[in-house]
């Protein structure tokens, strides 16, 4: 059987051979109405893009880059799996990248991604002046930008995350109506959601008229997993040994929440294993280790799915600095 060429589908379709083109490299030029009889038709006669010839000749790669924390972590492989299921139906190939929450890997991964040429980036930066200034500059050169789950910090663009003032109020206030007074809230200091969670943390302390008390806050630093858990078990010692035993814990990242489970089950905390915990996280067996934990889970693989179908949009268009954005706030599911 001969290899279909764009001539023989500009044929079968009665359009010019440019409009073909165009269509399968979804080209703004070209109606979604055509983009999609046009793909029809060469999916359905095994038609074979050279992508590779193309791009060289538009002077794009075809490629979206990806920077997440850690692969592993159930929150960003369901992220990953929303942005799959989205490019799988584009001309789009994606190039994961890790950064295990630290600036210098992350601004690497960044680097990494603009000298590859990828036409877009989704992230979910640290809050760090010099990711942002980054992001920002590849921006306003050409380069698309999607941010996800991070989304309090000034890069102009579109963002899809959560109301993070509201969950951590209403997580704790699901702490405090089980009779909880003194809860621990474990945080990270570099992430774009931690300020605005532990806002709404004091705001429900507040509504029950509890004072804020710093001795029942902890800020670590997530690029180190190993000095975290130290400093949460030096924490949890300190407030017992001052008979401050906290009744109630409250995680606020997803590492943090996966993590405390297991620093709870050492020999030295069994006086902590009955007590309420509240956690971020997606990972759906967080809560089978004989200590149970509501957990606040967030709609990951929809934030992937509307981040990279955003992404596909700008790209179909031509970049403008008077482009307007808009941050999409999406539902969590707080699960007892």
């Amino acid at each position: 059987m001969k290899k279909l060429r764009i001539k023989d589908i500009a044929i079968a379709l009665n359009l010019s051979k440019s409009t073909v083109s165009k269509a399968l490299s979804d080209s703004y030029e070209i109606s979604e109405e055509t983009i999609k009889r046009v793909k029809d038709y060469a999916n359905k006669n095994g038609y074979t893009y050279n992508y590779t010839a193309q791009n060289l000749t538009k002077g794009k790669s075809n490629l979206i880059g990806v920077v997440v924390s850690n692969i592993s972590n159930t929150f960003f492989a369901e992220i990953l799996e929303g942005i799959l299921e989205t490019l799988r139906f584009s001309s789009y190939s994606m190039v994961v990248l890790e950064s295990f929450d630290n600036v210098e890997k992350e601004l690497e991964c960044i680097d990494i991604l603009h000298r590859r040429g990828v036409d877009g980036i989704i992230i979910s930066p640290i809050n760090h002046p010099a990711i942002i200034g980054n992001l920002e500059h590849i921006k306003n050169i050409g380069c698309r930008i999607i941010v996800l789950d991070r989304i309090h910090n000034s890069l102009d663009t579109f963002k899809i995350g959560v109301d993070n003032f509201k969950t951590g109020f209403e997580g704790t206030t699901l702490l405090l109506n089980q009779g909880c007074q003194k809860i621990l809230l474990i945080t990270d200091v570099t992430l774009g959601a931690t300020e605005v969670r532990l806002a709404g943390y004091k705001k429900a302390l507040l509504a029950k008229g509890i004072d804020f008390d710093s001795n029942y806050l902890l800020q670590c630093d997530q690029q180190d997993s190993q000095l975290i858990e130290k400093i949460i078990l030096s924490r949890l010692t300190f407030l017992v040994e001052k008979n401050l035993m906290p009744d109630g814990i409250f995680t606020a990242t997803n590492m943090m929440s996966n993590m405390i489970v297991g620093i709870l089950q050492k020999p030295e905390f069994t006086d902590f294993r009955d007590m309420h915990l509240m956690g971020y996280t997606n990972n759906p067996y967080v809560g089978s280790f004989g200590m149970p934990m509501s957990v606040i889970r967030q709609p990951t693989r929809k934030m992937g799915q509307l981040g990279s179908a955003h992404l596909l949009e700008l790209l179909k268009r031509k970049h403008s600095p008077y482009e307007e954005y808009e941050t999409i706030i999406l539902d969590c599911e707080i699960v007892r």
